[in-house]
């Protein structure tokens, strides 16, 4: 099942490897659903692996429908880009995000 273990491949170009840190975000949803935050040095990924049930996911207000989503932030908690597959709707904080094909 998706929530029994969090694992992630995070690619980096060259040594020392960059510091990574990944835990579970708050209101992960139900079983087969996950939230994950993902610390690094460029900021922060909120990732999200769901079922497609329209939710809210953690204290950042990162509601969604998608099958997966992912919102990048910097280092200050601001919006940077998002990606979100299989869709209508992506919400972080106040920011209402494009959920159109590109």
């Amino acid at each position: 099942m998706v929530d029994d273990l969090a694992v992630l491949l995070y690619p980096f170009r060259s040594m020392p490897l960059p510091g990574v840190r990944i835990r579970r975000g708050e209101n992960g949803g139900p079983g087969g659903t996950a939230y994950l935050i993902v610390e690094h040095g460029d900021g922060v990924d909120h990732i999200v692996i769901s079922d497609g049930t329209d939710r809210t996911f953690g204290a950042s207000g990162l509601a969604t429908d998608a099958i997966c989503a992912v919102v990048r932030t910097d280092s200050d908690g601001a919006y940077v880009s998002h990606a979100a597959v299989s869709g209508t709707r992506l919400v972080f904080g106040d920011r209402n995000l494009d959920m159109s094909t590109r």
